[in-house]
């Protein structure tokens, strides 16, 4: 595979989504209706890699800010969790990124 064809970029304001599907319906529609909006609202980032001679969306993903927060019902998960932090940082919630969606062009699927 030739990867110098490929581009690597964030969404803003100003994107031009190139073709995309990955077989989802609602990640499809994501990308397509809600990605650009979702970046004018400050409630996530999506990174798009795009094949440049094909004018196709090979793959994206979107991250956004979240928390883990201390589940009384996984407490032994909990604990393992906080024995890597020292005793003064511990807290009931931690801040966490999240990857809010990922999707692959179901014709670059397995390449």
């Amino acid at each position: 595979m030739d990867f110098d064809k490929f581009t690597f970029r964030q969404i803003d304001a100003d994107t031009q989504i190139k073709s995309f599907d990955c077989g989802d319906a609602d990640l499809n529609d994501f990308l397509i209706s809600d990605a650009v909006n979702y970046y004018k609202s400050m409630m996530a980032l999506t990174y798009l890699l795009e094949d440049n001679e094909a004018d196709k969306t090979v793959a994206y993903y979107s991250l956004l800010n979240d928390k883990i927060v201390f589940d009384p019902d996984e407490k032994k998960l909990w604990n393992r969790l906080n024995r890597r932090v020292a005793n003064s940082k511990r807290r009931k919630e931690y801040p966490a990124v999240k990857i809010g969606r990922l999707a692959i062009s179901k014709d670059y699927a397995r390449k």
